[in-house]
């Protein structure tokens, strides 16, 4: 069973206060992502939904205090090493597909799983570009 949406923004927050200092703004973290604009949009709407107004008027915590605002998208770096000429273009870029062609075990829809196919498929960028 999962956690109520709001039980699970408090314990997120918890572990970026852990990890990052929201009021510094040289202490950030990066998105670091097969699809990173999805990945930043559904936190960037999961903030704003769940985040309790502040004293001031906004919202108590931010996105913005927690991630630097442009996140690492491991399918457009991928796509940039194909149009450098450094990678083999595919039919799909899709991290299925990409980590196929390049032989990288892939087990879909298990976070964790995606997440080592991801690093193995950024590995072979960071080899080839």
């Amino acid at each position: 069973t999962y956690p109520e949406p709001q039980a699970g923004f408090e314990k997120l927050i918890n572990l970026f206060n852990r990890h990052v200092d929201q009021f510094d703004p040289k202490d950030k973290a990066n998105i670091f992502a097969f699809n990173a604009d999805f990945d930043y949009g559904f936190l960037r709407k999961f903030f704003g939904r769940y985040s309790p107004p502040g004293n001031s008027g906004f919202r108590k915590y931010n996105l913005g205090n927690y991630f630097f605002t442009a996140p690492i998208c491991i399918r457009h770096c991928y796509i940039w090493g194909v149009e450098l000429g450094r990678l083999d273009p595919c039919d799909k870029y899709s991290l299925g597909a990409l980590c196929a062609m390049h032989g990288i075990k892939f087990g879909a829809h298990d976070a964790m799983e995606d997440v080592k196919a991801m690093m193995k498929l950024y590995s072979v960028i960071e080899r080839c570009v």
